[in-house]
């Protein structure tokens, strides 16, 4: 079995019902935008200068609409290294009052890709999470399992 660690980006948890977002970086995040917090806590006006405004919209939708499960997205981000927004792939489950995702960055998810299709057909990939201890402290460990899973069908669905 072949096994492939992806460092996650940030863990958000947005609240429609207030327009608030809590924003976890892994340590990885945190050394790439040179940030020292671990968490950011922003209001409906900061959320619309972190998130591209597309996203923005995203947030409300897939807050108010039935999903079932864990689902995902993109999202694109500005950070403070760079002029251009960070893209990641959102693995999002719907809360109480709106939605928390667990943000990978985009070349990760395509990393992963070319490294399941190099493994034999009788060969598994194995998906392990850097800094799994601080995530696993945010979900309960079903949902990680749910989330882990779910990250194992992004890299196995064909693309177009």
């Amino acid at each position: 079995m072949a096994q492939y660690k992806i460092p996650w980006a940030f863990y958000m948890k947005y609240n429609l019902r207030q327009k608030t977002m809590t924003i976890h970086l892994s340590k990885d995040m945190m050394t790439k935008c040179e940030l020292p917090l671990e968490m950011l806590n922003l209001d409906d006006t900061e959320i619309k200068e972190f998130i591209h405004r597309y996203d923005y919209r995203k947030l409300d939708y897939f807050s108010t609409h039935p999903i079932q499960g864990i689902f995902d997205t993109t999202f694109s981000l500005k950070t403070t290294h760079g002029k251009n927004y960070l893209k990641t792939k959102a693995i999002c489950q719907k809360t109480t009052y709106g939605i928390s995702c667990l943000l990978i960055e985009d070349i990760h998810i395509h990393k992963m890709k070319v490294s399941f299709k190099q493994l034999s057909k009788t060969e598994q990939l194995q998906i392990v999470f850097s800094e799994t201890e601080q995530i696993e402290l945010l979900e309960t460990n079903t949902q990680w399992i749910k989330i882990r899973n779910h990250v194992s069908q992004i890299i196995t669905r064909p693309t177009i």
